[in-house]
C-alpha cells in the first residue's frame, strides 16, 4: 500500500538535527490515509531509502500501531 501513510506536517529536512531533535521534528508528522483499507492482521513493510537514527521509521511505525496494525517490518536500502 504505497499511500497508507500521509504526511500531515511539512517538516524541515532531518539532516541537520540531532537524534532528539529528529524525534521532536516528526511528532505527529504522519497519519493513516483515510482512504486506506487496513487489515490489522496483515503484515506491512515500511520502506525507507536510508536508516540513520530511525526517527522517520519510528514515527511511521507508531502511527501504524495507533491505527491498529500489528505486524510491521522495516526495509532500508542504506545506513547513514
Amino acid at each position: 500500500m504505497a499511500n497508507l501513510l500521509v504526511r500531515t506536517i511539512d517538516t524541515p529536512s532531518q539532516t541537520l538535527f540531532t537524534r532528539k531533535e529528529r524525534m521532536r521534528n516528526l511528532r505527529s508528522a504522519f497519519k493513516i490515509n483515510p482512504t486506506s483499507e487496513i487489515e490489522t492482521n496483515d503484515r506491512y513493510i515500511i520502506v525507507d531509502d536510508v536508516f540513520t537514527t530511525g526517527s522517520t521509521l519510528n514515527a511511521c511505525a507508531r502511527t501504524m500501531i495507533k491505527g491498529g496494525i500489528q505486524r510491521i517490518d522495516i526495509l532500508t536500502l542504506g545506513h547513514g
